[in-house]
């Protein structure tokens, strides 16, 4: 019959936001892969429990990553947007700005995530402006009381 493929691996034991194997897709960029262990049928699990591989949530991990999809499944899941990187103290905002996913930016403001909590390196704004990441300085400077709109699929 041959090896099973990752779809039938995945159904026949269920792969949680918090295993090393999921860590292992978002790490890879493996966003199809990452995602099909966020359906439904995944038991409940804690997605603010850190990886033991990476020190980091899924969201901390799929924010540095670049992985919008990811990043908003997390938050629908009750993903703590203001959790920091156990090693440095770095927050899913902090990362995305360090790494210029403005899109993911937004979406973290949007979900509440704390614009002036401050890591070892700075707050977001000031990582912003010291890397050049002008896409995703833009979107900090942003006014909070406006209404964000809704990035790509109206997911958020």
């Amino acid at each position: 019959m041959g090896s099973p493929n990752s779809a039938q691996l995945a159904l026949a034991s269920p792969t949680s936001p918090t295993s090393p194997q999921f860590g292992a897709h978002v790490a890879r960029h493996d966003v199809a892969e990452a995602e099909f262990t966020m359906t439904p049928r995944t038991p409940r699990v804690d997605v603010n429990v850190a990886t033991k591989t990476a020190n980091c949530t899924p969201l901390i991990m799929a924010a540095q990553n670049g992985h919008l999809n990811i990043v908003k499944h997390l938050i629908k899941a009750r993903a703590d947007v203001n959790v920091t990187k156990l090693d440095e103290g770095a927050s899913a905002l902090i990362l995305a700005t360090q790494n210029d996913h403005p899109e993911i930016v937004r979406v973290l403001l949007k979900a509440e995530a704390d614009r002036e909590y401050k890591s070892m390196y700075g707050d977001a704004l000031v990582i912003a402006k010291r890397h050049k990441r002008e896409d995703s300085k833009a979107v900090l400077e942003e006014d909070p009381e406006e209404e964000v709109e809704e990035v790509h699929h109206g997911v958020l």
